[in-house]
């Protein structure tokens, strides 16, 4: 005995997936009558765009007839670049690990003076910085006064993939570039002033060459070991450039947590005009002269005039007065070195006070 009951009628078809040059007729295929167990069983058709269900009939149109659809034809094959997988482990790549104390780490190669007060400026801004050096023993009282920690290059390189290599740029090639690969590597070095060639290849674009799994970016190159401890007193922008747009994300956050303006320039190759910077003569420097004569000229006409023509003018009006032309043997002396000191200080005031007045918010 049937206790099942009367077997349900097939759902309707639904209406047709237009894709534009081809439509997908998403329903239960050419037979109108096939059972309603093989429903789901069935492989769609493929029908042009164009073609309806009374056109499908009479020219008994299939799956078999118009052709399915097959990787590489009408969808483009499965790239594994575009995973999943492959996404979260080049996020990861590019992020910064985390010490036991909740702090990000950051490893610094070199311990001069440009390392240490990068040093002191990260641990200032609550990172975990690990300096790598050749010789740790002799380094150490400098670099535990900067807030960092200092160790060998092996032990340090395996503290974090934010790599800061801070030391100069020939002795680059003696590291041990293997233990470098895939990491995000800081280049803050400069070319030399005497071979400086914009059309040259860059110095972050050699260490890409030497590294080429790292993913190499350019920064605080235009920064100087006096600014980064003394504090940043002129421009705060930061040029940032890599090849990397991930790797150039994380460290303009750096650069932004040390309470700079990192300034995105894009890949690599613009290192090449970064390395420059530096090495650019002041561009308006013609005006900066005439302002610095004019206030040189202003300073020795008060002190000449005090010191020169005061007294003289003063023994005129006296009876029998003289002029005291020994008052001029101190011009040189005198005049010349108290003017260069007044024009000093009027153009160091007129730099950095402007800086000191606080702005409304």
């Amino acid at each position: 005995m049937d206790i099942t009951g009367p077997r349900a009628p097939p759902p309707p078809s639904p209406a047709p997936l237009d894709l534009g040059d081809v439509t997908l007729q998403l329903g239960p295929g050419d037979n109108e009558g096939a059972a309603y167990d093989n429903f789901f069983s069935k492989e769609p058709p493929v029908i042009p765009a164009g073609v309806t269900e009374d056109t499908r009939a009479s020219t008994a149109y299939s799956a078999a007839t118009s052709g399915a659809i097959t990787p590489g034809t009408a969808f483009p094959a499965y790239d594994t670049r575009f995973s999943l997988a492959s996404t979260l482990s080049l996020i990861n790549d590019c992020s910064i690990p985390t010490g036991v104390d909740g702090r990000r780490v950051v490893v610094v190669m070199g311990s001069g003076d440009f390392a240490c007060a990068l040093t002191a400026r990260l641990s200032e801004a609550n990172y975990n910085v690990i300096v790598a050096s050749r010789d740790p023993q002799s380094r150490r009282q400098r670099v535990i006064a900067a807030g960092g920690t200092i160790m060998t290059y092996a032990e340090a390189l395996q503290k974090s993939n934010l790599v800061v290599i801070a030391i100069p740029f020939q002795h680059v090639s003696s590291l041990p570039l293997d233990t470098l690969s895939n990491k995000i590597l800081v280049d803050v070095s400069n070319r030399d002033p005497k071979k400086y060639d914009p059309a040259d290849r860059s110095q972050a674009e050699h260490l890409q060459n030497l590294v080429p799994s790292a993913r190499v970016v350019k920064a605080f190159n235009v920064l100087s070991a006096y600014t980064l401890a003394r504090g940043t007193r002129g421009s705060k922008e930061v040029p940032v450039c890599s090849d990397d747009a991930l790797a150039r994300a994380v460290v303009c956050d750096v650069v932004r947590s040390l309470d700079l303006v990192p300034v995105d320039r894009g890949p690599l190759r613009n290192a090449r005009l970064l390395e420059g910077i530096p090495l650019t003569f002041f561009p308006e420097w013609k005006f900066a002269l005439i302002i610095s004569l004019i206030i040189w000229i202003i300073a020795f006409a008060i002190t000449f005039f005090k010191w020169q023509l005061c007294d003289n003018f003063r023994n005129a009006q006296e009876t029998n007065g003289s002029f005291n032309w020994r008052s001029f043997d101190g011009i040189a002396k005198n005049d010349v070195s108290v003017s260069c000191a007044m024009t000093s200080v009027t153009l160091l005031a007129l730099c950095y006070l402007p800086g000191e007045v606080p702005v409304p918010r």
